[in-house]
């Protein structure tokens, strides 16, 4: 089926002219990505609006870990969820306190919950028997009382990925009660916190509030106030973009009032509490990212235009299971006119999988346009398969103060072979 590139998801905060765009791919290359400081403030700004006094932004660093964006988020006031030792690093760089870092994951290692522990960290978040017992045991190593908050699953969530239900995440609320009634055992660990994340992806806002709803509800069924004096409760979060042509646009600015007065009344009945914490890394730097690649060739094959990029599915939307067949927004840059083709777009790797979009209408493509790629600034470097057929990773640049500046380098031949040996 042909369908048409979903323009109509092109943020409207993404403020970086064409004339910017090709200024950028001229001095960094393709392919490129590119981020959007104020698209960035712009998403925080909303978010912060709609959330009430006592919630707390955490970045989800595995959104967007290069040191310039966790700085810009950590200028904005953000505090920061992390899932690993590498994520630590980052945010340390930045110079943020373990006080403002959680750190959450399913499977953290051993090493890992040592730096955390190493670190001062606000809460480890909890998600296994095992964590429990081993942070336990490293706490007393360093003398230290670990503050941790528990993660809870309550056997339910839905979004694009579901968290909640049987998967790998958290404890099941029959766990927690038990670990709660033979907490006295624990003694270099403070239990402070329970922790929930449902789904993610979430494009409703009513889902975000059943979600609240239900997190709250589970702690009230665990009885926890009876076992623990709760200072900190993180809600999760999920917040999405739209990103293909049947995602749906929500006004967010309809969540502030119901999740106000959930927050609310949890909190009058558990005034113990700190804050609440909310996390989001799609929805903060998505919108602030475009994907530049350039056409390399292009190809009439059976009456569809093939046009072959510098960049596939090895550096953007790696993740990606459906091989083109959904299309994120994208267009070619300065590219307009009547002459529109069912066009294919791929990548440069040797492998049929390598579709960026397929059958979508398109104006004709000439060797050395330049494709745009939208919502690109999440999941887009990082969480794809760079050294597949040893292309690397490409540039990242930001666009900030009528200034691009260059915030990670291409990765080179030589880069690739550093570190590995003939034997």
């Amino acid at each position: 089926m042909t369908k048409n590139p979903p323009l109509h998801h092109i943020p409207k905060y993404f403020t970086i002219t064409d004339k910017c765009l090709r200024e950028a791919v001229s001095r960094f290359g393709t392919p490129l990505y590119l981020y959007d400081y104020s698209a960035i403030k712009s998403q925080w700004d909303l978010l912060f609006s709609i959330l009430p006094d006592r919630c707390k932004i955490y970045y989800s660093v595995k959104a967007n870990p290069n040191i310039a964006i966790v700085n810009i988020l950590h200028e904005l006031g953000a505090a920061f969820e992390i899932s690993s030792q590498g994520e630590l690093s980052a945010v340390s760089r930045v110079n943020i306190p373990g006080s403002e870092i959680i750190f959450v994951g399913p499977g953290k290692s051993k090493v890992e919950l040592e730096e955390a522990i190493k670190h001062r960290l606000s809460f480890v978040i909890a998600e296994s028997l095992r964590e429990i017992q081993e942070l336990n045991l490293m706490s007393k190593k360093y003398d230290c009382v670990t503050p941790i908050a528990l993660r809870i699953n309550p056997g339910r969530g839905k979004g694009m990925i579901s968290m909640g239900g049987v998967t790998q995440f958290g404890l099941e609320l029959s766990q927690i009660s038990q670990i709660l009634e033979q907490k006295d055992q624990y003694k270099n660990l403070e239990f402070a916190g329970i922790h929930a994340y449902l789904g993610t992806g979430v494009l409703n806002w009513r889902t975000i509030v059943d979600h609240t709803q239900m997190i709250l509800e589970s702690i009230v069924e665990m009885k926890v106030k009876e076992k623990m004096d709760i200072r900190f409760v993180d809600l999760g979060g999920g917040f999405g973009i739209p990103y293909y042509e049947r995602d749906e646009s929500t006004d967010w600015n309809n969540l502030k009032y119901p999740l106000a007065r959930l927050v609310t009344e949890f909190f009058d009945l558990n005034p113990s509490i700190d804050h609440f914490g909310i996390e989001s890394g799609r929805f903060l730097v998505g919108p602030s990212g475009v994907f530049l690649a350039e056409v390399l060739d292009v190809k009439d094959v059976a009456g569809t235009q093939y046009v072959i990029l510098d960049g596939g599915t090895n550096v953007f939307v790696g993740d990606d299971r459906y091989s083109g067949a959904r299309s994120v927004p994208f267009r070619v840059l300065g590219g307009e006119g009547d002459d529109v083709r069912l066009t294919t777009v791929c990548g440069p790797l040797c492998t049929s999988l390598d579709r960026l979009a397929a059958d979508i209408l398109l104006p004709r493509v000439n060797i050395g346009d330049i494709l745009v790629f939208y919502q690109a600034g999440a999941y887009g470097l990082t969480a794809n398969r760079g050294l597949f057929l040893s292309h690397g990773y490409p540039a990242e640049a930001l666009f900030r103060d009528d200034q691009l500046l260059l915030i990670r380098k291409r990765q080179s031949v030589a880069d690739l072979l550093r570190g590995q040996r003939i034997g």
